[in-house]
């Protein structure tokens, strides 16, 4: 998939100046993009080209994007061939299933759910629950809401390093000017501003992962955390079966560890889809292969709207995430007494949602998700006995602001657009951070 994008990455300048470019993504799942009858066999990493398909359509619109999937069942290639080719010439939408006897759109069913009391889903103490991405943001707050509905043992592994007690000229300081002010003087030796930011980083990061080993803890759950890389097979192994030794059964994964690499298709390197691809899907695998034969009760993974929609600057991220999704298919299919869940989340109000992108969302239209309410999510979904939906989508609700009116009363108008592009403006390429 990776040597997918790059073709796709070299062919994109050659076909954005003509007036009828198009690029097609072909998967073979089920003629349905895993929704209608995947099988054991099927490799559901095919599902990351739609989220190149998507990403085009967002950032090249003047190249007309295609995401097909052709059912990997037909026997007569010729047959095949025909009806992809009929599909590529005629307009269409941009994801689009074959089968030998039918055609296939995709379209997102609403539905609004509320908890239920009698559900048949329990975990208790003797389960252990393995997170990754879960000592700090939105999947810590998910965890804690694990912990604080059924008391299972929280395993969180992350990248950070092992969380330490803070020094006392530390604890009482909360504010970020604070802080630094504090560790330049404490510091041993003068610090670069780069060498000051990057402290303050580590501090923080420590402190979150202390808050939520606490918040886990308060209540009356058992909480452990390991610093380990998720993309590394053996580590995690290792981790897996030091926890069946020393805290009992594994009962179930939430898969959250992500990394953002925002740059549009034509920047995008092989070092940034390493990090973004391979923490969501090798990750995963390495947390899969161990547990392939543990009976596990629930598989929670993170997915995310640029998966399901395609978004700007994010093409890894949606391959990443719409693989994901393919592979909560399969995982149903080898694991039947599993609730296995992908959660295509909207924008958190924290987390990676940093102050300024949360301006970007909500300029867009796109609504905020509390953490509150999207930790507990996850319950609500696996309190229904329907395990008829595997991906799940969450969107925040974009509450309406009045327009105000400028102090002096006058309205403003649009006086000019201005396109700012790296190949005509040269001196953008000073303002690039990094």
């Amino acid at each position: 998939i990776k040597d997918a994008f790059f073709a796709v990455q070299k062919v994109g300048p050659v076909l954005k100046p003509t007036s009828n470019g198009i690029i097609v993504t072909v998967s073979r799942i089920d003629g349905a993009f895993g929704l209608l009858n995947p099988t054991k066999t099927i490799d559901p990493i095919q599902g990351a080209l739609s989220g190149i398909t998507k990403t085009i359509s967002h950032e090249w619109p003047e190249i007309t994007a295609r995401a097909i999937d052709l059912d990997y069942r037909f026997k007569d290639q010729d047959a095949a061939a025909e009806r992809l080719f009929n599909e590529i010439i005629h307009e269409g939408p941009l994801e689009t299933g074959i089968t030998r006897s039918n055609r296939f759109e995709l379209k997102e069913k609403t539905e609004s759910i509320t908890e239920n009391s009698d559900t048949a889903f329990t975990l208790d103490e003797q389960d252990n629950i393995i997170v990754t991405g879960g000592a700090r943001g939105v999947t810590a707050a998910t965890a804690t809401a694990f912990a604080k509905r059924f008391k299972t043992g929280m395993i969180l592994i992350g990248r950070s390093a092992m969380p330490s007690e803070e020094p006392e000229w530390l604890i009482n300081l909360k504010e970020e000017a604070e802080i630094k002010s504090a560790i330049l003087k404490n510091a041993s030796n003068k610090l670069s501003p780069r060498e000051l930011e990057a402290e303050y980083k580590r501090i923080t990061s420590n402190r979150e992962i202390l808050q939520t080993i606490n918040q886990i803890r308060e209540t009356g759950s058992k909480v452990r955390y390991f610093s380990a890389n998720i993309r590394d097979s053996k580590e995690i192994a290792k981790i897996i079966d030091q926890v069946r030794q020393q805290n009992g059964k594994i009962s179930g994964i939430i898969h959250g560890a992500g990394i953002l690499r925002d740059k549009r298709i034509e920047d995008k390197t092989r070092d940034q889809l390493d990090d973004v691809i391979d923490t969501k899907i090798k990750g995963l695998r390495n947390l899969l292969q161990p547990l392939i034969k543990d009976e596990l009760k629930t598989i929670i993974l993170f997915s995310s709207f640029s998966g399901r929609y395609g978004r700007s600057g994010q093409v890894d991220y949606a391959m990443a995430n719409e693989a994901l999704n393919k592979i909560a298919h399969k995982v149903k299919i080898l694991k039947p007494d599993c609730r296995v869940k992908s959660f295509n989340w909207g924008p958190w109000d924290g987390g990676m949602v940093t102050p300024a992108l949360r301006n970007v969302f909500l300029a867009e239209g796109i609504g905020l998700i509390p953490l509150d309410l999207g930790a507990r999510h996850p319950l609500i979904e696996l309190s229904h006995d329907d395990d008829s939906a595997t991906e799940i989508g969450i969107i925040g609700i974009a509450r309406k602001t009045e327009e105000k009116e400028p102090s002096s009363g006058k309205k403003l108008y649009k006086a000019f657009d201005y396109e700012l592009r790296l190949e005509s403006n040269a001196w953008i390429k000073d303002h690039v951070i990094n």
